[in-house]
C-alpha cells in the first residue's frame, strides 16, 4: 500500500488482492456463508494480519439482517442474583456469537415498558426479562405484540398468564412449603413471613404455600405474622424490627429474598437476639454468607448457572431451529442449604 493507501481503513478488496483471492472468496469465509478451502483460509488469515483488517461488525450485521445482540432488562444493577445470571449469560452467549445489551429499570416497573421500545429500536434479536414485581398491562400488551412479530421473549420468575412468551420458572411453592414444614417440625408455631411485593406471582405462591403448610398441621394463620416488602435491606430490617417488638411470641423468620434476608439478620442484631437461641431464621438466597456467619445459615438458594443456562437453552434455541409462537416452560429448582440457623 502506498501512503494514502495507508491513512484509509482496510477493506475486504484489500484482504482478497494480498491474498490473490476473490473478494467473493473473501466474503464467504468472513461472514461464514459457505464453507472455504483450508488453504484459502490460511490465506486469508495471513492477509487479515498483515493488513491489520478489522471486520465491521454493525455493517456486516445489517448486510446479514441480524444485530447478533441480545437485550436483557433487569430490575436494579445492585440486585446480586441478576448481576450474578448476567455474567453467566455473557459467556454463554458470546460463545455462540451474540452480545448483552444490559439495561436496569431502577425497580420502577412503570419504566419497563419504555426500555422494551429502546431495546427494539436498537435492533436487539430478543429480549430477557426479569422483572421482580407485577407486570404492567400495557407491557404484557407490548410483549405480545413482539412475540406476533416473531421476536424471541424470556422472563424469568414470573409466568403471568397473560402472556405468551418463554418462562423460566423456579418451584418457588415446594421450597417454601417445605422450610414451613421444617421449622413446623422443629416445633415452631409462631412462624413469621418476609416476602416480596404482593400481586407478583412469585410473592404469591410463597405465600401460598406458607399458609397450606401451617392449615395442614392445623396451626392459625396469623395476618400480622405476613409481610410484604420491597425487597430492599432497609425495609426489610424495619419491618422485621416492628415485629419482633409487637409480636415477642415469634421464634422464627421465613424470608424470601436475599436483601430480605440480610434485612431480617441485621434486625435480630438490633433486638440484640442471639440465632438460633432466640429466634430461628430461615435464609433465601443467601449462599454467599450462609458459611460466613458463626451459626451458620439455613435456607435455600437460587442457582445461577442453571438459571442462565436454561436462558440461554430457550433463547439460542429460538435463534437456530426458527420461530414458534408456542410458549416454552423451564423448572429450575431452588436447593437447599443446611446450617445451624434454626432450634
Amino acid at each position: 500500500m502506498n501512503d494514502h493507501e495507508r491513512n484509509r481503513p482496510v477493506t475486504m478488496k484489500d484482504v482478497a488482492k494480498e491474498a490473490g483471492l476473490a473478494v467473493g472468496t473473501v466474503s464467504n469465509y468472513i461472514n461464514g456463508k459457505k464453507s472455504v478451502k483450508s488453504a484459502n483460509r490460511e490465506l486469508i488469515e495471513r492477509a487479515i494480519k498483515t493488513l491489520g483488517y478489522e471486520v465491521n461488525e454493525v455493517a456486516r450485521n445489517l448486510k446479514m439482517k441480524s444485530s447478533k445482540t441480545v437485550g436483557v432488562i433487569i430490575p436494579s444493577f445492585s440486585n446480586v442474583f441478576a448481576v450474578s445470571t448476567i455474567s453467566h449469560l455473557e459467556t454463554i452467549f458470546r460463545n455462540n456469537g451474540y452480545t448483552l445489551q444490559v439495561s436496569s429499570y431502577n425497580n420502577i416497573i412503570d419504566s419497563l415498558d419504555e426500555i422494551i421500545h429502546s431495546l427494539i429500536m436498537k435492533q436487539v434479536e430478543g429480549l430477557i426479562i426479569m422483572p421482580a414485581s407485577e407486570i404492567p398491562q400495557r407491557v404484557i400488551e407490548r410483549i405480545n405484540s413482539l412475540i406476533d412479530q416473531r421476536r424471541p421473549i424470556v422472563v424469568f420468575d414470573s409466568p403471568e398468564e397473560q402472556t405468551r412468551c418463554d418462562h423460566i420458572v423456579l418451584n418457588n411453592y415446594e421450597v417454601i412449603k417445605e422450610a414451613t414444614n421444617r421449622l413446623l417440625g422443629r416445633g415452631h408455631t409462631h412462624i413469621a413471613l418476609l416476602s416480596g411485593p404482593s400481586g407478583i406471582s412469585s410473592s404469591t405462591e410463597r405465600l401460598n404455600a406458607y399458609i397450606d403448610a401451617l392449615r395442614e398441621n392445623d396451626i392459625t394463620v396469623e395476618e400480622d405474622y405476613i409481610l410484604n416488602t420491597d425487597y430492599t435491606k432497609s425495609t426489610s430490617r424495619q419491618m422485621c424490627r416492628e415485629l419482633l417488638d409487637t409480636h415477642p411470641e415469634v421464634t422464627a423468620v421465613l424470608t424470601a429474598g436475599y436483601r430480605i434476608t440480610l434485612g431480617v439478620l441485621a434486625a435480630v442484631n438490633d433486638k440484640e437476639l442471639s440465632i438460633p437461641g432466640d429466634i430461628s431464621v430461615f435464609g433465601f438466597d443467601a449462599l454467599d454468607i450462609s458459611d460466613v456467619l458463626p451459626y451458620g445459615l439455613t435456607g435455600v438458594y437460587i442457582p445461577t448457572t442453571k438459571v442462565a443456562d436454561a436462558i440461554a437453552e430457550v433463547m439460542l434455541g429460538r435463534f437456530v431451529s426458527g420461530f414458534d409462537q408456542t410458549p416454552v416452560t423451564r423448572h429450575v429448582a431452588l436447593q437447599f442449604i443446611q446450617g445451624d440457623s434454626i432450634a
